[in-house]
Parts: C-alpha cells; structure tokens; sequence
C-alpha cells in the first residue's frame, strides 16, 4: 500500500541523490589527499629514516595538509607497528601513542590498501571523527601509514544545508552507529536500538540484504515515512520524509477553511459597515437639505457628487433638485401678483 504521494517519493529521491554526492565528494576529497601524501618522499624518507631532521619535514607535510584542507582536522604519520612518528601542529600531542589496536590500522595491513574507519572518538579533539589510513610503500613493503581525521563538523554543515522542514538526514558509520543525525543539534555517535531509533534500526535490518532501497513505514500517531536509503563503503546515507496523518491533514485543512471564513466574514461585515456609513452620510447631507428648505432656504444646493452618482441616492438627490426648482418657481408665481398690486 502506497502512503506517500508520487511527488513526494520523487523530492525523496532527489534529495537522496543529493546527499549521496555531498557525502562520497566530502570523503573522497579526504581520501585523496591523504594517499597523495602517503606517496610524498618526504614521507617515506621519515617512515625509512626516522631522523629528527625527516621527521620535521613530514611534520611540515602534515601541518600543510592540516591548514589546506577543507575537510582534514588533524594528520598524523604512524609506523608499521601503529605508532606515531609526526602529526600535524594541532596533533602533536598523540605523537609517540600506539594506535595498532584500532580497526583501521588491521584493515590496512590486512588489505594494504586506504580505509575509511568507523565514527571514533578522536584523540585530538575529543570528537567523532571518521579517520581515513592512506599505506606508504618503500621498495614495495608496507612500511608505515598516514592517517587523516576528517572533520564532520564542517560535513554536518553541508548535510544540514540539504534538509527541509519534512526531511531528515542520517549518516551511519560502516558499524551502523548513527554519527550524524539532522535531527539532533550535534555530532554524536549512537548505537541505534528499535527503542532508541526504530527508522536506523529497520534501516540496518533492511541493509543485511540490501546496499540501497526505499521503505515506507507509519508510527504508532499514524505519520507516515519514506525512507531512502544508500549504503556506501564507509558510511550509509538515509533520507527520512515524514507526512503527517490524513485526519491530522484534515484537521488542519479544516482549520485553515474555519479561519478563512471567518476573515471572509469579517471583511464582509466590515465592508457592510462602511458602505451603510456612506450611504447614511448621504442621506443626511439630502436630509439637511430638505430642513433647509422647510425653513425657506430656497438657495440651498445639493451636492454636486450626490447630483452625479448612478444609484439610488444620485436618483433621490435629483429628485430633491427637482423639487427645489420646482418651489423656486412657485415660490416667483406666488410673489409676482403681490408685487403687480403694489
């Protein structure tokens, strides 16, 4: 059973689409700046040599790619055994901390190629982070590897940017763990549970047989969702478009009629009001008129406005202009015998 319209599954796809791109260009740039300097020589030459003097260059390289990159937080070198050798300005304080117990750095000597982590709390700043592992090579061994933490405040951004007031966005960390959420003020990582987050938790069950799809899903309040969802290689895209229930939709469909009626009404009645005001200061103008004329006011004169309307009260004020040159000129028959007598 469809619950949301065809243009509404047509916005979703669109967004979905949208963030999918900003999502794989965001980490793509990462990646391809850590493994273009995972190939530099003056990080091999650090790796092979580890001399102050090597290790102060790659220091340089590393603070470079810091400063320069829109995406990296943080950049660090670490040996074949996980250890740290140089980091970036704002990362010296992990130099010389082992690092071979997390998952990134077994994938990358079990795959000897770059990895994308899982959402991790970093040991710089104390933030979730996703870490991109780029190996360096000297004479064909794997003799160390550089790493570069990717900023997802800055990705938080851009997300935020796509959303709308019906549409939320979640990124899902290779784990499954939200580490982005629209629908939260900050970046955080979260197992999701059905209790916690039933639309990541049925995501994720979806997800064990598919890399992408759509589902369609209600709430116990009758809300209705479409859900988009894509499964990259290091995280997983879902876009949520929520529609509210019909009867709710027609409770406000009949509020927006209630308040429409009764401004109509209001305007109507107000448009009455002054209409019966005009026409009442009409009227008063011929009334005065005609006490005028009653206390023998022949040179009275109408109003010229009044002589000139097309409707009831320009036809009354003509008549009254009638009757006054009609007493003008009985008024001269009455007095032309008197003044032959005198």
């Amino acid at each position: 059973k469809k619950i949301i319209s065809e243009s509404t599954r047509g916005q979703v796809r669109q967004m979905a689409g949208y963030a999918y791109e900003v999502v794989d260009v965001y980490v793509s740039s990462a990646k391809n700046s850590v493994e273009v300097l995972a190939t530099d020589n003056e990080i091999t030459d650090a790796l092979r040599d580890e001399t102050v003097e090597s290790l102060e260059k790659a220091t340089r390289e590393l603070t470079s790619l810091e400063e320069n990159s829109a995406v990296i937080d943080n950049a660090g070198l670490h040996n074949e055994n996980g250890v740290v050798l140089a980091a970036s300005e704002g990362a010296k304080s992990i130099v010389g901390r082992d690092f071979s117990q997390r998952n990134y750095y077994k994938a990358l000597f079990s795959e000897k190629k770059t990895v994308v982590s899982e959402a991790i709390i970093s040991s710089v700043s104390g933030k979730p982070v996703l870490v991109v592992a780029a190996p360096a090579f000297g004479e064909g061994e794997l003799i160390g590897y550089v790493v570069g933490a990717i900023d997802l405040s800055e990705l938080k951004t851009r997300i935020f940017a796509l959303e709308d007031e019906e549409a939320d966005i979640i990124l899902l960390d290779s784990l499954g763990r939200n580490f982005l959420d629209t629908r939260k003020n900050e970046t955080a990582i979260d197992n999701a549970t059905e209790e916690s987050d039933r639309i990541s938790f049925l995501v994720k069950r979806e997800m064990g047989a598919n890399a992408s799809g759509f589902l369609e899903l209600t709430d116990e309040n009758g809300t209705a969702f479409h859900v988009s969802f894509k499964k990259l290689d290091y995280a997983t895209v879902i876009i949520i478009h929520s529609q509210a229930p019909l009867d709710k939709l027609m409770a406000e469909l009949f509020s927006i009629i209630i308040v429409g009626a009764v401004t109509s009404a209001l305007l109507a009645v107000l448009l009455i009001v002054f209409t019966v005001k005009r026409l009442t200061n009409h009227i008063d103008s011929i009334t005065q008129v005609i006490d005028d004329i009653s206390k023998g006011k022949l040179d009275t004169m109408i109003e010229p406005e009044l002589l000139s309307r097309d409707d009831e009260i320009g036809e009354l004020a003509r008549a009254f202009e009638r009757t006054i040159v009609s007493l003008k000129l009985a008024m001269g028959k009455i007095n032309e015998p008197k003044e032959k007598t005198s």
